[in-house]
C-alpha cells in the first residue's frame, strides 16, 4: 500500500511539473508577439509624423487624430497612401499592412519598415533613399516602386525573388565631394543586382571610362561633374531600366604637407577647413613638441582653431632632446650623471680597490662591454655603468735559513703550500711571517694580501737519547741536537781498569766529552776496560780460570747436569700423582655418571604420565 500511495504522489507530482512547464511555455508564446501596443492610446501618440496620423485616422474611422485606438483597430489597417512623412515611427503596429503608397518625404530611418512581413506592394517616391538595405528582408514583396530617389546600388534587394514589378527609374545620386584635381580619377559606384557596375553611358566634360574608374582631365576648378547610366534590370520576376545621373561634387583644396626630418606626407585640404591632425611622430632620444611652420622655431599650428590657407602649407615636426640618466656602479655604491641623448658622458675619476686594478667601466657587472668615453655617446635610455676590477698578484717567498724561493699570487688568493723543508737534528714547525716568533700561515684560510710577504720556515730542535752500557746496565741522558753529553762518573770493576766511553763494545772511537757534541741520532756509549796485571797464587795454575763453582767438575756434577737432574725429578713425582687407566677413582666417577642419567630417565617418564 505504502508503496503504491508513493507511485501515486510521484505522479501527481510529474503531472504538475509538466502542465507548469506548459502554461509557461505558451505564456511565452504570447508574450513574444511582434509591435503590439500594450494599452488603446491616441492616434498622435502612436504616430508621431501628422501625416502618417492622419492617414491611419482615415483607415480606422476615427474623426480625430487624437483619438484613442487599440490594437485590434490597428490590426484591420491593411493599406496606406499617405504624403511623404519624417518619420515612419508607429507604423511597426500595422501587422496587417499590406499596401504603402507615400511620395515627398524625408524620413531617413527606413528600418521600422523591416517588420512588416505582410508587405506587397510598396511605392516610396522622392525620399533621398540611397540605401535599400530596409528592403532586402521584405521577401513577399510583389510590387516595389522606389523611382526619383537617390539609388546606385541595386545589391541589396537581390534576394526579393517574389518581385512582379518594379520601379528603380529617375535616379539623382550625390556622391561625397572630393577634391578637385587637374587629371580627376573617381570611382564608378552604380551596381546592378548581381554587384557588376553598370557603365556609365555618358559622361560631362568630356571624361572617359575604363573600369571602374572614370577620368576628366579639368584645366581649371569646376564645381561638379557628373555621368549617367541607363540600364535594365531584372529582380525577381520583375524586370524595368535602372537609370539615372551621378552628380560628383568638387571641393578646391591644398596640400598639407607634414615634414618629418625631411620626410613628407602630404593631405589635401578644403580652404578654411581645419586641418586634419596626425599621429604625433616619434623619434628615438626625442620628445615631439608639435608641428611647426617653420624648420626650427616659428609657430606651433594649432588644429582646433587654424583652418587651411587658399595655398599649400608645410608644417615641420619639431623635437626636444631627452635627457638619460647613467648610473656608475662601484661595488654596490652608485653615483649618476644627467645626460642628454647622443652626447658624451663624463668620465668619473678612476675608482680604487685595495688587492686590485682597475679595468674600465663595462655595461655589466661581470664581462659586458667596456664604455669608450671618446666615442660613445648616450643611448635613448637610463643605463648603468659597472666599475669592474682584475686582482693584482704579489710575490709571496718562501725563506728556509736564507735560501729563498718565490711565488707569484693573486691577490686574495689561496697560497699553495711548498712541501715542508727538512734540517738535521730539527723538527719544522711551519712558516711563519718572522724569522723567530710571529704568526704561523694556515694554507687552508690564509689568503694573499694586497703585498709581497715573505714566509719564514721555523724549526724545533730535537731532543736525543745517549745510553751509557756499563757490562748491560744502562742509564741514559736526554741531549738537544749538538749538545754537549755529561759525562758520567767513571765506573769501576774489579779486576779492571776503566779506559772511558767508546760508541762500540769493543774497540771503536772513544768519545771526547770535552769536543763531542749530540748528533741527530740515538746513541750508546759503552764502558770499557782493561784487565789489570795480578801475582800467581801457589794453588792456581797459571792461565786457568777461576771456577765460579765450589764443586765437584766432573760428569754430573756440572750445573747443566744438576738441572737436567731437578726437571727429572719433578717430572717423576708429577707421573705419580696422575690416575692410571683402570684406577678405582675413575670407576667410581663413570658410576655417578651412570645413576644421573637413570634418574633422569625416570623424572621424565614420571612427568610425562602425569600429563597424559
Amino acid at each position: 500500500m505504502k508503496r503504491n500511495h508513493s507511485i501515486i504522489y510521484f505522479l501527481a507530482m510529474l503531472s504538475i511539473i509538466v502542465g507548469i512547464s506548459i502554461w509557461i511555455g505558451t505564456s511565452n508564446e504570447i508574450v513574444v508577439q511582434a509591435d503590439n501596443i500594450n494599452q488603446p492610446a491616441p492616434i498622435n501618440q502612436i504616430f508621431p509624423d501628422p501625416e502618417l496620423a492622419n492617414a491611419v485616422k482615415d483607415e480606422t474611422g476615427k474623426t480625430d487624430v487624437s483619438e484613442v485606438v487599440s490594437q485590434a483597430e490597428l490590426n484591420s489597417v491593411t493599406s496606406l497612401y499617405f504624403p511623404g512623412v519624417s518619420t515612419f515611427e508607429g507604423i511597426q503596429f500595422l501587422n496587417n499592412l499590406y499596401r504603402i503608397e507615400t511620395y515627398n518625404g524625408s524620413a531617413s530611418d527606413l528600418s521600422l519598415l523591416s517588420s512588416l512581413t505582410n508587405l506587397k506592394y510598396l511605392m516610396l517616391q522622392k525620399y533621398n533613399i540611397s540605401d535599400l538595405s530596409f528592403a532586402s528582408g521584405m521577401v513577399n514583396l510583389k510590387n516595389l516602386s522606389v523611382p526619383s530617389n537617390k539609388i546606385s546600388d541595386l545589391t541589396p534587394i537581390s534576394g526579393l525573388t517574389n518581385l512582379i514589378s518594379c520601379d528603380v527609374s529617375w535616379q539623382e545620386v550625390t556622391a561625397a565631394p572630393v577634391f578637385y584635381q587637374e587629371d580627376l580619377v573617381v570611382p564608378n559606384q552604380v551596381k546592378n543586382v548581381d554587384g557588376t557596375l553598370i557603365a556609365p553611358t555618358s559622361i560631362s566634360n568630356s571624361g572617359s571610362y575604363s573600369n571602374p574608374n572614370l577620368t576628366w582631365n579639368l584645366p581649371t576648378f569646376l564645381n561638379s561633374v557628373n555621368y549617367s547610366f541607363d540600364q535594365q534590370v531584372t529582380i525577381g520576376n520583375a524586370t524595368d531600366r535602372f537609370h539615372g545621373t551621378v552628380n560628383q561634387p568638387l571641393k578646391l583644396g591644398y596640400n598639407a604637407i607634414f615634414d618629418v626630418d625631411g620626410t613628407q606626407t602630404s593631405e589635401l585640404v578644403e580652404e578654411n577647413t581645419l586641418i586634419p591632425e596626425p599621429q604625433d611622430p616619434t623619434k628615438e632620444g626625442y620628445t615631439f613638441t608639435g608641428w611647426y611652420d617653420a624648420i626650427t622655431g616659428g609657430n606651433k599650428w594649432d588644429f582646433n582653431s587654424e583652418t587651411m590657407p587658399t595655398n599649400e602649407m608645410t608644417l615641420y615636426a619639431q623635437f626636444t632632446k631627452n635627457s638619460y640618466t647613467a648610473t656608475f656602479d662601484l661595488d654596490g655604491t652608485t653615483t649618476s650623471q644627467s645626460v642628454a641623448y647622443q652626447e658624451f658622458l663624463t668620465e668619473p675619476t678612476e675608482p680604487t680597490k685595495a688587492g686590485y686594478s682597475f679595468t674600465g667601466w663595462y655595461d655589466a657587472k661581470t664581462d659586458g662591454n667596456k664604455w669608450d668615453f671618446s666615442t660613445e655617446t648616450m643611448p635613448a635610455n637610463d643605463m648603468t655603468l659597472y666599475a669592474q676590477f682584475s686582482p693584482n698578484k704579489y710575490l709571496v717567498t718562501f725563506d728556509v735559513d736564507g735560501k729563498t724561493t718565490s711565488e707569484s699570487v693573486a691577490y686574495q688568493g689561496n697560497v699553495p703550500q711548498p712541501a715542508d723543508p727538512w734540517k738535521t737534528g730539527y723538527t719544522f714547525t711551519g712558516w711563519y711571517d718572522a724569522k723567530t716568533g710571529g704568526n704561523k700561515w694556515d694554507f687552508s684560510t690564509g689568503i694573499m694580501p694586497a703585498n709581497d710577504m715573505t714566509l719564514y720556515a721555523q724549526f724545533s730542535i730535537n731532543n736525543y737519547t745517549v745510553t751509557f752500557n756499563v757490562d748491560g746496565k744502562t742509564t741514559n741522558q736526554f741531549i738537544v741536537y749538538q749538545g754537549n753529553v755529561m759525562q758520567p762518573a767513571d765506573p769501576s770493576k774489579e779486576g779492571y781498569t776503566f779506559t772511558g766511553w767508546y760508541d762500540t763494545k769493543t774497540g771503536g772511537n772513544k768519545w771526547d766529552f770535552s769536543t763531542g757534541v749530540m748528533p741527530a741520532n740515538d746513541m750508546t756509549l759503552y764502558a770499557q776496560f782493561t784487565k789489570n796485571k795480578s801475582t800467581n797464587d801457589g794453588n792456581k795454575t797459571p792461565g786457568q780460570g777461576t771456577n765460579l763453582n765450589n764443586g765437584s767438575n766432573n760428569g754430573n756434577n756440572s750445573p747443566n747436569n744438576n738441572k737436567s737432574m731437578q726437571v727429572n725429578e719433578k717430572v717423576d713425582n708429577l707421573a705419580k700423582t696422575l690416575p692410571t687407566t683402570g684406577d678405582k677413582s675413575s670407576l667410581f666417577m663413570l658410576l655417578i655418571g651412570v645413576l644421573c642419567i637413570v634418574f633422569s630417565a625416570r623424572v621424565f617418564r614420571q612427568t610425562n604420565n602425569g600429563s597424559k
